[in-house]
């Protein structure tokens, strides 16, 4: 059995930056990794550029029942000091409209800073390492973990669980974090696929005509009143650019909603199932910015400067002509028709779909398309100043383990950094009040 002072499971960025944190006291510090390497996730975040944190961070933009802890956790290391920190890794960064990239625009050169930095700080990244369970020993003068890997055990006084959630399990993230720490006690809440495209109820003929247009538009996701009126409530909205698809909708302003939707959960072996019948039924803008009276008024004159051209080309100009087409086939609207034959109440259901286009969500597309986990181990089973768990001793855990998380633009990867820096920096002290 091989002892050290402090073993960080998973070598992602909140493990990465908790070990830099520990490594301070002086004492050795392994992170465990099942990939091939470190940092896998992170080549993905950001479409690979890697929007790593945001000026405009706030508690406001984590779920609302984590704002107490990502407050302090902010306070302790912000949006400055990650900036900070990268630029001493030699990451030069550039903002645009608030979001934090490299200036390289690659997400390898932050991997590759954080792993060099590891090197620097005599840290070993132990790669290809699976842990395979975590035992408490507790005897006498001797209390620690043992964690068992499948080639190597290990023994520590201090230990950090940074293994991710349930999101992209292509990456490595399979849930292994909650089956550790449900072994040994710790409560999870729900889990459920956050920050992901959403699936629609129309027909793939329907959905083929309008495959591949952006737009900016504005969304708004209402649930369905389970009793028999079927009332909308609005949970939320978002705008911004996004996409329609062949399934049904993408983009961030999607991404942002979707963490409301709740039809999967998943379980602690890293699988997922169908849950809950709430009904969910998104409002789509397609025209946001111009408002009701301009676009009565620019059909208007559609109509009346063109009433002998055929129907296809009331749109022109509008919205995306394959946008036009699917608005025309799905209110069944002839676009072979004449403009002077289109009738009153064809107009008005046209304006409608326009500017509130109202369509039933079948799901979001579940963990393998999410980026983070909605959901994690219950914020009462934790010290929010340290990220201690309450009934497990000199045992930590962070990033997307927790239940937290946040909007789309470097916000969660920012809970990653400030997460791992709480739990490394606790570690440090506790080390220090030993001497």
């Amino acid at each position: 059995m091989r002892s050290c002072g402090c073993i960080i499971i998973g070598g992602g960025p909140s493990g990465f930056m908790a070990a830099f944190k520990a490594a301070e006291a002086g004492k050795e510090v392994i992170v465990l990794e099942k990939n091939k390497k470190p940092l896998k996730k992170l080549y993905a975040t950001g479409n690979g550029k890697c929007n790593f944190t945001n000026e405009n961070m706030s508690e406001a933009a984590f779920n609302k029942n984590a704002e107490n802890i990502v407050k302090y956790a902010l306070e302790r290391f912000s949006y400055k000091d990650t900036i900070a920190f990268f630029k001493g890794l030699g990451i030069e960064t550039y903002n645009r409209e608030g979001y934090i990239y490299p200036k390289s625009e690659e997400a390898a050169s932050v991997a590759n800073a954080l792993v060099r930095e590891a090197k620097k700080r005599k840290i070993k990244i132990k790669c290809d390492s699976a842990v395979l369970d975590i035992e408490f020993k507790d005897k006498g003068k001797v209390k620690g973990y043992i964690v068992y890997t499948d080639d190597e055990t290990y023994f520590t006084k201090y230990l950090v669980i940074a293994t991710g959630g349930l999101a992209s399990p292509v990456h490595g993230s399979t849930g292994d974090g909650f089956r550790m720490l449900s072994e040994l006690g710790v409560k999870s809440g729900y889990l459920s696929p956050a920050l992901c495209p959403v699936e629609l109820d129309l027909s793939k003929k329907l959905l083929k005509l309008w495959d591949g247009v952006r737009f900016r538009g504005d969304i708004k996701l209402n649930k369905m009143d389970a009793s028999e009126n079927g009332a909308l409530t609005c949970l939320c909205s978002a705008e911004g650019e996004m996409v329609l698809t062949k399934y049904g909708i993408s983009g961030i302003p999607v991404f942002e909603v979707s963490r409301h939707i709740e039809n999967f959960e998943g379980d602690m072996s890293g699988k997922e199932k169908p849950c809950h019948n709430d009904e969910y039924v998104l409002y789509i803008d397609f025209c946001k910015d111009l408002d009701k009276t301009y676009l009565e008024s620019y059909i208007s004159n559609i109509l009346n400067n063109y009433p002998d051209e055929k129907t296809e080309f009331l749109l022109n100009g509008l919205v995306n002509q394959k946008l036009a087409y699917f608005m025309f086939k799905y209110l069944g609207i002839d676009e072979n028709k004449v403009l002077k034959d289109v009738t009153e109440a064809e107009i008005n259901n046209l304006l409608k779909a326009l500017t509130c286009f109202e369509v039933k969500v079948l799901q979001t597309l579940g963990f393998d398309r999410a980026q983070v986990t909605h959901g994690g181990v219950e914020l009462s089973e934790i010290n929010l100043e340290t990220l201690e768990l309450n009934n497990c001793p000199n045992l930590f855990v962070t990033g997307e383990l927790v239940d937290v998380d946040g909007i789309c633009g470097g916000y969660n990867l920012q809970w990653a950094w400030s997460s791992g820096y709480m739990a490394g920096n606790a570690i440090v002290e506790k080390i220090q009040k030993e001497k």
